[in-house]
């Protein structure tokens, strides 16, 4: 902005003109920019075919796949979509079909939930515990086969691999934050923090009401020491309340696993307390009903008498 103002000096009067910028203006709402929107539409539209080209069998009956799962990380067929569907929540399995022309509403987290999972990553956490192949169903199975195996794969979590490994944590403190190795457990419910494989809980961290970051910034993170060398692209944060926890992770597969098992297992909290309200609603509603019932009956009653 130009102002132009009156400088006095020595007795004489001069016009002075100078610059200063524009301050923002508080609550002003960001400028569309549809250039912008469109370029993030095509490399959303190229990260989901370069993850749809290493994904085109079926996860449960290796079929030709032409659904996603966005909750699961997985690719499926129609005909286990379908299943998906009938048998499993939307919280536990969220089905999209890829011809459908949803892709460009999908969130950036969504799309790198994809990258990172997909079927081969996904089938070691879902399937560890198969002991034999033939327990899978195939593309010639019949429907009662399917929906045994999905149900048994993706709402009970039979074949679960149990997540558990060294990782990284910061330690934070009043004045400074630290970098301290810990063992990392994650159950049905928790998570869980240890100083070494055979005990001694360091701290646990509830599922319910947390929310993921699957990527921290380098000056989010604390000074590590020589020996540690964490690196960014391996660390996500949990939010639990008014606490943050970093996870830095020693290797890619580890990052990978932690994210995805944590990821999936949060999902299936929303679950619960979804029925949760709606059970404890509806009693309540019984008990309003019934009070005022036995209210308008015993109104009735003392209007006869």
């Amino acid at each position: 902005m130009v102002f132009k103002s009156l400088l006095k000096r020595d007795g004489k009067t001069k016009e002075v003109t100078y610059f200063t910028q524009a301050k923002q203006v508080q609550n002003q709402k960001p400028q569309f920019d549809p250039a912008a929107l469109n370029q993030k539409v095509k490399n959303d539209e190229k990260i989901l075919k370069e993850v749809q080209d290493s994904n085109t069998f079926c996860a449960d009956c290796g079929g030709q796949s032409k659904w996603v799962s966005l909750t699961l990380g997985v690719w499926v067929c129609q005909t286990c979509a379908d299943l998906h569907r009938d048998i499993l929540t939307r919280q536990i399995s969220d089905t999209k079909n890829l011809n459908a022309g949803t892709s460009n509403f999908w969130m950036s987290d969504v799309l790198r939930f994809l990258q990172i999972s997909g079927n081969e990553k996904s089938n070691r956490r879902f399937e560890f515990g198969i002991k034999n192949s033939s327990d899978k169903p195939d593309t010639n199975s019949d429907r009662e086969k399917r929906t045994e195996f999905i149900r048994a794969k993706y709402d009970l979590m039979n074949f679960w691999k149990p997540q558990k490994s060294w990782v990284h944590v910061v330690q934070y403190q009043k004045k400074k934050s630290k970098w301290i190795r810990s063992w990392l457990v994650l159950t049905d419910s928790k998570i869980e923090l240890f100083e070494n494989a055979e005990g001694t809980l360091l701290e646990q961290i509830f599922l319910p009401y947390t929310s993921l970051k699957f990527e921290v910034e380098r000056v989010e993170l604390p000074i590590a020491p020589k020996d540690l060398r964490q690196d960014p692209n391996l660390c996500f944060q949990v939010t639990h309340a008014d606490r943050c926890y970093t996870f830095g992770c020693l290797t890619l597969d580890d990052y990978e696993d932690w994210v995805c098992s944590i990821k999936i297992i949060s999902n299936r909290f929303k679950v619960r307390n979804s029925e949760t309200s709606i059970s404890t609603s509806t009693s309540n509603n019984n008990n309003n009903l019934s009070s005022t019932i036995s209210s308008s009956s015993s109104s009735t009653t003392s209007t006869t008498t």
